[in-house]
């Protein structure tokens, strides 16, 4: 889409607001995503997505975090009571004007992000779809999928080996936020042993 082009609006019947750029500290979104029921491999996920969309939470739109737009298809209809309105702003990537789906806070979008990258696969051990068609299997085929699924919805997109470097990169943080459950055992376990033992 031209710079300047009206964007299509999927959702007319929500209100078209104005762009405000939001932030979140990512020391919050660290804490919430620990304290959400939901698994270790979409806390992984989910913080990568929302760090990534949002230059680490210094580039929300409207308390918008995932780059969620709402100029193609309607999302899953549960969503839409969670949808404050809509907002025109140029994306980062290409700079084309894009409409996106604004929230009331952030913590709503990332609740939207947990469900969407459960119900799309988009973790490790998960089946990407509709879009990547692929299974995700370590986390080393975590970028492509994120890539195919998230940006481009496309699955014969290849990624750049700097975009998927970095997003390892950030994948790597997430594990050390996010451990895995039997990883968190074994060390309350040692620090007990070493607690008893003195």
């Amino acid at each position: 889409m031209p710079p300047g082009d009206v964007p299509r609006n999927a959702y007319p019947e929500l209100p078209v607001l104005p762009y405000i750029g939001t932030t979140v500290a990512m020391p919050d979104v660290v804490n919430y995503i620990s304290k959400a029921t939901i698994g270790v491999p979409i806390k992984r996920a989910a913080y990568v997505i929302i760090r990534n969309e949002s230059g680490r939470g210094q580039q929300g739109i409207n308390n918008n975090y995932i780059g969620l737009q709402a100029d193609g298809d309607r999302h899953p209809e549960k969503w839409t009571p969670f949808f404050t309105g809509t907002c025109v702003h140029a994306e980062n990537m290409t700079g084309n004007l894009r409409r996106f789906i604004c929230f009331k806070d952030w913590m709503t979008c990332a609740d939207i992000c947990f469900d969407a990258v459960s119900s799309r696969g988009l973790y490790v051990g998960g089946y990407a779809h509709p879009y990547a068609n692929m299974h995700i299997n370590t986390d080393d085929d975590w970028p492509l999928a994120y890539w195919r699924e998230w940006v481009t919805g496309s699955d014969t997109t290849q990624i750049s080996d700097g975009n998927k470097n970095d997003l390892l990169a950030q994948y790597k943080v997430a594990v050390q936020d996010f451990p895995s459950v039997r990883f968190v055992r074994y060390y309350l376990n040692l620090g007990r042993k070493f607690f008893v033992g003195g």
